[in-house]
């Protein structure tokens, strides 16, 4: 099965099933849309990443299953995801899930300077909102040097958080999900395009 394929079935799964499944077992009280925007192949690996998004992101109150126990939104996605993926006959074992982890193209959360073709200071001022330090990934290789930070964070997708202190460099692959983690101040970094 093509990758277009698996999404199209996807999407028309949450579309006809999985969003009202979701809504009606967990008795939300608004619209949900779940849907997937891409599947990759992992090089590292050789597993399959789902990207899936919803709309909202999170929801308005907190969910219970049957027992009393809090669900995330992404708990609730999953079950409904594996139940699609059933109906397609996939190794559920071969593939990861990425929840809400695209960045939208609203503006970019740091200010920059071009110091030369390959190599731009960023600024994130100490004003910037955390949401707006969304997951994302880069086409290119890129190593960042911290300039300036004062408790400021690095996270790299499905990796524990790291203080970026001053003097360190960060080595970022092409197309590996991170984001950055508000601190005090400003965070001043020098990335390098590899």
């Amino acid at each position: 099965m093509t990758k277009e394929k698996a999404i199209k079935f996807i999407n028309y799964y949450f579309k006809k099933f999985g969003n009202n499944n979701i809504i009606n077992e967990y008795s939300i009280d608004h619209n949900l849309n779940v849907y997937v925007y891409d599947i990759t192949k992992n090089s590292n690996d050789g597993r399959y990443q789902i990207y899936i998004d919803s709309e909202p992101e999170s929801l308005w109150h907190t969910i219970e299953d049957d027992d009393g126990n809090s669900v995330s939104l992404d708990e609730a996605v999953w079950e409904e995801l594996r139940l699609a993926m059933i109906h397609l006959g996939l190794d559920l074992w071969k593939f990861r899930f990425l929840f809400n982890k695209r960045t939208f193209d609203a503006g970019l959360p740091f200010d920059e300077i071009d110091i030369s073709e390959n190599t731009k200071v960023r600024v994130f001022k100490e004003s910037v909102e955390s949401d707006e330090l969304k997951w994302h990934r880069d086409r290119e290789n890129r190593i960042v040097e911290v300039v300036e930070s004062n408790n400021w964070f690095l996270q790299m997708d499905n990796e524990l958080p790291k203080k970026l202190t001053k003097g360190n460099k960060y080595f970022i692959p092409e197309g590996v999900y991170h984001r950055v983690i508000k601190g005090k101040g400003d965070l001043k970094i020098k990335v390098s395009f590899k």
